[in-house]
């Protein structure tokens, strides 16, 4: 067992505990004479505490809060130990008065700089519902997508390393699914990093059961995005990490075929330089990789594919081949590249 696992089950196991002594001490005492009462007890303890939790003033919280331009949660009484607590970790990450905007940058620059004192304070705040990790500051940014964007696996001999912060974030209810104002998903923002450190902030989001298979409305995955955007860093990531290349959309289209489309050569020499990707599947239609390739007059995507041994003269059904495809835009257009290029490997 690694460490974060030790440290996320001992943070859980601190909280069922915590749950359970709140669980076994009787906030109401029947007595024989009428309905459960207030416990009466010498030092008077659990009195100021519930007397707290059900009418206690939200004043010293609110002006706290207020100081750092946040608001305070609703519905959410403090206690003392929570409003000392709060007090500390605000005070680590900055020093009042600050504004929403700085305070949310101060909340930022913490989780990508993996202080441990700095990384605490946030989780301090998010244990006290004072921020969502999802949607922080005005921008609403998820911190997952954050760290995912700036975070460094080397946090000096202080820190905590990035993969520990990731999966810290998503135990405190980060959702690895909150997308950026790109409409990115964490493990998309990660792996579009050439570096070592969005590599390995990918696999941290992987170990938080995230499903990298997941689609959008049209059954695209991030892996079809990546190959139709040329996003070369993501797709080497996901070919270095072995996931399956040979998707589907709800059109049968797979990933090759997006990159055929959209004229991606590299994108489509790294998928054909995996086992499982398929260089003659056809979509509902019946059209390969090359079809499309040819059809959209990509040249560079339809040569690559006929390195690869793409087959111009494949008919699947009543579907044209892809060279009938290249003779009819030489006819109509006057373009003979295609054509050409087809003719080498007749």
């Amino acid at each position: 067992m690694d460490a974060i696992t030790r440290r996320i089950r001992q943070y859980r196991q601190q909280s069922s505990n915590q749950s359970s002594s709140d669980a076994a001490e009787p906030l109401l005492q029947t007595t024989p004479s009428g309905p459960g009462t207030l416990a009466a007890h010498t030092g008077g303890g659990l009195r100021n505490r519930l007397q707290n939790l059900l009418t206690g003033s939200t004043s010293r919280i609110t002006t706290l809060l207020s100081t750092y331009g946040l608001d305070t949660p609703a519905l959410r009484r403090f206690s003392d130990q929570d409003v000392s607590a709060l007090t500390g970790a605000l005070a680590i990450l900055a020093p009042p008065p600050q504004s929403a905007h700085a305070t949310s940058q101060h909340i930022l620059n913490a989780c990508a700089s993996g202080s441990v004192n700095q990384f605490s304070a946030v989780i301090t705040l998010i244990r006290h519902q004072v921020i969502d990790p999802n949607r922080v500051g005005a921008a609403h940014t998820s911190l997952l997508c954050h760290l995912a964007a700036h975070g460094a696996q080397d946090a000096g001999e202080r820190g905590i390393a990035l993969r520990e912060r990731i999966l810290l974030l998503a135990v405190h209810g980060a959702d690895p699914y909150q997308p950026n104002h790109r409409g990115l998903l964490p493990l998309e923002v990660a792996w579009s990093r050439p570096t070592d450190d969005g590599l390995a902030a990918g696999l941290a989001l992987l170990a938080t059961d995230f499903r990298p298979l997941i689609r959008d409305t049209a059954g695209k995955t991030i892996l079809h995005r990546a190959a139709a955007q040329n996003n070369l860093p993501l797709l080497r990531a996901w070919c270095q990490v072995r996931l399956a290349t040979n998707l589907r959309d709800n059109y049968g289209q797979t990933p090759l075929m997006d990159a055929a489309e959209h004229d991606r050569s590299e994108s489509i020499e790294l998928l054909l330089g995996q086992r499982g990707t398929d260089l003659n599947a056809t979509d509902r239609d019946g059209l390969t990789a090359l079809h499309l390739a040819t059809a959209s007059g990509s040249v560079a995507a339809a040569g690559m594919l006929l390195r690869h041994g793409a087959d111009p003269y494949v008919r699947t059904g009543t579907v044209i081949t892809p060279f009938e495809v290249a003779q009819m835009l030489a006819t109509q257009h006057g373009d003979q590249q295609l054509l050409n290029l087809m003719w080498r490997y007749r």
